[in-house]
């Protein structure tokens, strides 16, 4: 499934997920955006492949001088994910979370994990930070300010471009 990390064309990546259950496609398809059918026609080579063999196994763990059967690994190299024997979808999205919070500081863009909001007038902002699952968003959603942006946002010279407000 063919997919983009990051709302802003000049900084997202593009980003192939190979895997073998549905449900892990469907997973995808809401957490990442999905490229319209002109972006398909033009999307070319991804800049990032995820491989989710969630039913392999890494037999010889031992011999690897890993802990267990279970992997997530990286080749910055080849630019590749491979997620072995586990089930926890996240590993998708968290695994190309890490890539973009590696890249985007190479390219001048704090990344951050947060959400934000701005007063009606825009003069006064908030930014709360902390891990999933930890209330950003409830804390950001105040019906007497703007939510600006959720879940997770680089930031870049005077600009905010989230990686997407309601997915990744």
């Amino acid at each position: 499934m063919d997919t983009f990390c990051g709302a802003n064309p000049a900084t997202r990546l593009k980003v192939r997920f190979i895997m073998e259950v549905a449900w892990q496609a469907h997973f995808v398809k809401n957490m990442f955006i999905r490229p319209s059918e002109e972006e398909l026609a033009n999307y070319g080579e991804p800049d990032f492949v995820s491989f989710n063999a969630a039913k392999a196994k890494v037999e010889n763990y031992k011999e690897l001088g890993l802990n267990s059967e279970t992997a997530t690994v990286f080749n910055l190299k080849t630019n590749e994910q491979v997620i072995l024997n586990t089930w926890y979808g996240g590993e998708m999205k968290k695994g190309i979370f890490s890539i973009m919070n590696y890249l985007n500081p190479l390219r001048g863009i704090a990344s951050m994990h947060c959400s934000a909001n701005t007063d009606k007038e825009g003069k006064s902002s908030a930014i709360f930070f902390g891990l999933s699952g930890t209330g950003k968003t409830t804390l950001s959603t105040d019906l007497s300010v703007s939510l600006s942006v959720m879940t997770s946002m680089a930031g870049m010279t005077k600009v905010y471009s989230t990686m997407k407000a309601d997915a990744m």
